[in-house]
């Protein structure tokens, strides 16, 4: 599955939606589709947005790609983030400056032994030194800066702001996946947890997270979303919580 964003100049040369998988267990021919589709994508973005360089937007790009690929990252990594934009693209939605620079940073530092609200914090500040530390700096205003920052320490938030609700929506796309690709999902995420909880004490997490989604009369922040996958959404948590395992 090839697809081609002509507004951002975003292409994705696999079905990262429909086939999802673990990029730590993938094969380097699969690794290197991967690298490619996400430092050539966000190296577009740099460059048709912000008037970055080319080759200082290729530069950052590979930069965040090698910190988002460690070894112990199986859900928190590129793959997560290609999926986000591939989804919004296929579903025809157009996002702002500020949400696909949002969308593109919001794991770009994640820390499994910190809370996800410090790691929201370091990965909003995290756009600011990608500021700092680029030649002549960005061509971005301080408005769109500030809500990509916001827009990702939102995601703790209990009530976010309604201006935020597609960038958090777009960030729990594996909700909204087929069967399979969800399972692989979830499979990525206890993969990673491995390092830090028990199978018990995942799966016991994995319950109580389900039973609350479940209980919400809205499975989504945005109106977008709700409408049209709600029930995706549902039957894909209710099936996790009566597996079980």
């Amino acid at each position: 599955m090839v697809t081609y964003d002509r507004r951002s100049q975003s292409f994705f040369s696999y079905d990262y939606c429909g086939k999802y998988f673990d990029l730590v267990k993938a094969d380097n021919a699969l690794r290197a589709t991967v690298r490619n589709d996400f430092c050539s994508n966000l190296k577009n973005c740099l460059t048709v947005f912000l008037k970055i360089d080319e080759e200082t937007a290729w530069a950052a790009a590979s930069s965040v790609y090698c910190r988002m690929s460690c070894s112990y990252l199986h859900f928190h990594n590129p793959v997560k983030i290609l999926a986000a934009f591939q989804f919004a693209y296929v579903n025809g939605m157009g996002l702002e400056v500020w949400e696909r620079l949002a969308l593109w940073f919001h794991c770009a530092v994640f820390n499994l032994n910190e809370s996800y609200a410090a790691n929201e914090i370091n990965e909003s500040q995290s756009i600011r030194l990608m500021r700092a530390v680029i030649p002549g700096g960005i061509n971005m205003s301080n408005k769109d800066i500030n809500l990509a920052e916001r827009s990702i320490i939102s995601q703790s938030e209990i009530e976010p702001k309604d201006q935020f609700a597609v960038f958090l929506d777009l960030t729990k796309t594996h909700r909204v996946f087929q069967s399979d690709s969800y399972k692989a999902a979830i499979q990525c995420l206890r993969s990673e947890y491995v390092n830090i909880h028990t199978h018990k004490e995942f799966i016991e997490y994995r319950k109580a997270n389900c039973q609350n989604l479940l209980a919400k009369p809205l499975m989504f922040k945005s109106k977008f979303f709700n409408e049209r996958f709600d029930n995706i959404a549902r039957r894909n948590i209710f099936n996790e919580l009566s597996d079980g395992n």
